[in-house]
């Protein structure tokens, strides 16, 4: 007995130096502890690493099909198809597919059983593109040429509303951008906000009437030429009228008293008439457009000025 006194000593001694020493080294990694915080630095490195690709990521490869959520951040409707367009153009490309059509179906649905919503439309341009349109930008005549389609579709238009925003991030594949529209959902105005609302659409119509969309024409010219402010009250024009339907959109040609009274009423007429053409092909609806030529018969400058006349050669817009 007295023999294995010192080899348990000398055991009991290697077994205390190795326990002196896990617990030196590592502390509480001797419980396991040590390799979970191991893992928790590397996880959270690998977080940071991941949520800096996401962000990159995000801003160069954006969405570009339809996608649709409701307030409640509940997905209505997603699909990898959405509507292209052309670089510098408002119109989108066609034929549209069976699974765009079925997306916009089952947007339809869901506002048809949620008459409290609408939908926010977002047509995205470049500043390298050319503006084409009526519009103060390309991306809400984009915007507008989607409405217009999902009109077409049977939507109500008077539950759209119409966007744009600017996006440089943006790029044209052959010279086409993928799927450049945004949709979102919002609340329709009730009671006092409604109220705001219509009060705010008076006042828009007054100033229209106040201060209509005025073109100037060249001596026998009827060629559209648009200015920024131009674009802005063409723009105001469309968004009244897609809220009010029952009113409409009046065209009127004016001349100056150059040449004979009956000509400059038929070239007054005709100016309306392109006018009027402009707009439809800019989107704004047909049915809701009239035209009138007034010729010579209501100046608003003096005709025996040069400059006078070319004040009363004119197309006045506004809401009848």
């Amino acid at each position: 007995m007295g023999k294995l006194k010192y080899p348990i000593g000398i055991l009991l001694t290697i077994i205390i130096g190795i326990l002196l020493t896990m617990w030196l080294c590592c502390g509480t990694c001797y419980s396991g502890n040590c390799d979970s915080q191991e893992k928790t630095k590397t996880s959270i490195t690998t977080d940071s690493d991941s949520s800096s690709q996401i962000e990159t990521a995000s801003k160069k490869d954006r969405f570009n099909g339809i996608e649709l959520y409701d307030s409640n951040q509940e997905l209505i409707e997603r699909s990898d198809d959405n509507l292209d367009f052309k670089s510098n153009d408002y119109h989108h490309i066609t034929p549209v597919s069976d699974n765009i059509t079925t997306s916009f179906n089952t947007i339809k649905s869901y506002l048809e059983k949620n008459p409290d919503k609408k939908l926010n439309i977002t047509g995205l341009y470049t500043s390298r593109e050319t503006n084409s349109s009526a519009f103060t930008n390309l991306g809400e005549a984009r915007a507008n040429d989607v409405k217009n389609h999902l009109t077409s579709l049977g939507f109500d238009n008077s539950r759209i509303d119409i966007y744009g925003s600017l996006n440089d991030d943006m790029t044209a594949t052959d010279s086409i951008f993928k799927g450049p529209i945004t949709y979102s959902t919002a609340l329709i105005p009730q009671g006092d906000a409604a109220k705001m609302e219509n009060q705010k659409l008076d006042e828009l119509k007054a100033q229209i009437k106040a201060n209509p969309l005025i073109l100037h024409f060249q001596t026998g010219s009827n060629t559209v030429q648009l200015t920024a402010v131009q674009r802005k009250k063409i723009s105001d024009i469309n968004y009244y009228t897609n809220i009010r339907p029952e009113d409409r959109i009046l065209v009127i040609g004016h001349s100056d008293n150059v040449g004979n009274r009956n000509s400059n009423i038929t070239l007054s007429k005709k100016r309306a008439v392109e006018v009027k053409k402009y707009l439809i092909e800019n989107g704004l609806p047909e049915s809701k457009i009239e035209t009138l030529g007034k010729g010579p018969d209501a100046p608003i400058a003096n005709n025996n000025t040069a400059e006078g006349r070319a004040e009363n050669r004119r197309v006045e817009v506004t809401i009848k």
